[in-house]
């Protein structure tokens, strides 16, 4: 269990299918990933009273072909057993100048839902991003 797990084990927990959505997008990660040698993990979660849920994952994947290892942070929204997400590449496995640290999300400042639109402000080490979802 990640840090991250462990902090939010009872908001996840108050969430009907979080637990097993979490769990499963995780280990489907790593199964499709551990041919790369590479894992995924969460980051980050923010349980919203109406049971709207924004989480960030961390997936790494070393190159087959050499070079280094890939990053992405995916940020998604969850409600009522569905899911949307974006993914950022933020290291590439072979070349470096492709590089985006910025985008090396990892925690989320605020989640603000209006209608069917989520928004989801979140931070890497260097930058503050909104990113906008339509609701599942």
């Amino acid at each position: 269990m990640t840090d991250a797990k462990i902090r939010h084990e009872a908001e996840i927990d108050a969430v009907p299918g979080l637990k097993e959505h979490l769990e499963e997008i995780t280990y489907a990660a790593k199964r499709i990933f551990m041919e790369y040698h590479g894992s995924a993990c969460l980051e980050d979660l923010k349980v919203l009273p109406s049971g709207v849920c924004a989480y960030v994952l961390d997936s790494h994947r070393w190159s087959e072909e050499g070079g280094g290892i890939g990053m992405t942070a995916v940020v998604g929204i969850y409600r009522d057993g569905r899911t949307t997400e974006q993914r950022f590449k933020y290291r590439d496995a072979r070349e470096s100048q492709r590089d985006c640290w910025e985008k090396a999300y990892a925690h989320i400042e605020d989640v603000v839902v209006e209608e069917e639109i989520a928004r989801v402000i979140v931070r890497s080490s260097s930058e503050t991003e909104t990113l906008e979802f339509q609701l599942p």
